[in-house]
């Protein structure tokens, strides 16, 4: 058998690609140092090659041991606990149909609508997994400058006045089925920057430009706390890159610099006012209960009244609190359904943080790695801040629980960091073997 022949029977086995051209430049590199070896004892160049083929052994053998070595990985505990969390995001709802709360006719259109978005989020999450994330590390200026655009046009409302609506003083975009902030440009920007902060070609002026100018541009866009989950995600993925430790220091000096000058050059933007009496309702509830304490005094009040057991919620109490189906959704589960399942609830939500670190232990390719860096930072960020500010720990802020709080942004932007995460664990072993080809080693 010569070596053409036997190196397509051994990847017959295989049906991903990738792998068969690194299975069979790994047996080639074996057989061209067995060769080289038999020539210096006196065989032939052809005698050589045909004996070091032989060498190998059974080549249905071989192809159906890597088979098992390059064999996609599925991450079935993160993909259970992505299922869970989707499917305890309609309990708000489940509830409110048994509560006369004045729009229950409502409440079928929003289950409709939550049904619509949790199949397109395990569909973004499916397509994501079954992509080659490797792919994407060759076009991260193009996910950066994609990122930019989306932001950009963000903060030119009044030329895009089409599909540009305002919220809040926010701008949204207007898709007619969906809305969605400017969380969209995330996935772009990480993407981009799991490639860049690696890549040493990289001026460090570079660096420091594109971080002012995506950062000021975030700022544009009023929406501190996604401005906050951006730089959080920038700096941690900075401070886990090869970059050496002065520059990394460097690095965040220049972003908490760029953090203040951002802060002060954009207070004509915010509320400043309203920022104030947030913290102040938040440290002095009391000094103005009407005002900026009153929800403060409201989230202390349902929590002092919380049992470890069921109890239904009325009109009343859902009236006088706001966003109790979304941003403050884990209040309104901790009342109804006892301190015991928002204990189980925020276990299940932390196991998904605790699986994406232990995969990121697992990862041995740095892009990949600094994708999942960037996408536990961009869950866990939303995660304890809203725990935080649902148990009156931290002023009140548009930060949903992910999956959980009613909208398509808590499920379409988790979603794609489940994806992505998934999509890394995949290929996890495939990536480590192709790595190991200028030393290779075959498993017999």
């Amino acid at each position: 058998m010569n070596k053409k022949t036997f190196l397509s029977a051994v990847v017959q086995h295989i049906r991903s690609k990738e792998a068969k051209e690194s299975v069979k430049a790994e047996l080639e590199h074996h057989i061209h140092e067995s060769s080289d070896r038999l020539i210096k004892k006196g065989y032939s160049k052809n005698e050589a090659e045909h004996l070091a083929v032989q060498q190998m052994g059974n080549p249905s053998s071989l192809g159906i041991e890597f088979k098992k070595l390059y064999r996609p990985k599925i991450e079935w505990r993160l993909i259970c606990l992505f299922l869970i969390v989707l499917g305890l995001g309609y309990l708000p709802l489940i509830i409110l149909k048994d509560v006369d709360v004045g729009f229950s006719q409502d409440l079928s259109i929003t289950s409709l609508k939550r049904s619509i978005y949790v199949l397109m989020g395990i569909l973004i999450a499916i397509i994501l997994c079954i992509f080659n994330y490797r792919k994407w590390q060759r076009y991260a200026w193009y996910f950066f400058g994609v990122g930019t655009l989306i932001l950009i046009v963000a903060n030119s409302g009044d030329l895009f006045e089409s599909f540009i609506i305002t919220i809040n003083g926010r701008p949204f975009f207007d898709f007619i089925v969906f809305t969605v902030d400017t969380s969209i440009a995330l996935p772009f920007f990480l993407i981009a920057w799991a490639s860049i902060v690696n890549n040493l070609k990289v001026k460090f002026w570079k660096l420091c430009m594109f971080i002012f100018i995506s950062t000021f541009l975030y700022m544009n866009t009023i929406n501190i706390s996604l401005f906050m989950m951006y730089l959080f995600m920038l700096l941690l993925m900075y401070l886990n890159s090869n970059r050496t430790h002065k520059i990394k220091i460097v690095m965040v000096s220049l972003c908490s610099g760029v953090l203040a000058f951002l802060t002060i050059k954009n207070m004509k933007f915010y509320n400043i006012t309203d920022i104030t009496d947030r913290i102040m309702g938040l440290l002095q509830p009391e000094n103005d209960p009407n005002g900026a304490g009153y929800t403060y005094i409201q989230i202390k009040m349902l929590l002092s009244q919380t049992t470890w057991g069921f109890q239904p919620i009325t009109d009343e109490i859902y009236f006088s609190i706001p966003w109790l189906y979304s941003e403050l959704v884990l209040l309104f589960l901790t009342y109804t359904f006892g301190w015991g399942f928002a204990v189980l609830l925020l276990v299940i939500l932390t196991l998904i943080i605790v699986n994406i670190a232990f995969i990121a232990t697992q990862v041995a390719d740095p892009f990949g790695k600094q994708l999942i860096i960037g996408a536990a930072t961009i869950y866990a960020f939303q995660l304890f801040y809203n725990v935080g500010m649902s148990f009156g720990f931290l002023p009140l802020a548009g930060i949903s629980l992910p999956f959980i709080s009613y909208g398509n942004a808590p499920i379409f932007i988790n979603a794609i960091m489940i994806g992505i995460v998934l999509s890394v664990y995949r290929r996890k072993d495939l990536v480590a073997n192709m790595d190991k080809k200028s030393n290779p080693s075959l498993s017999r």
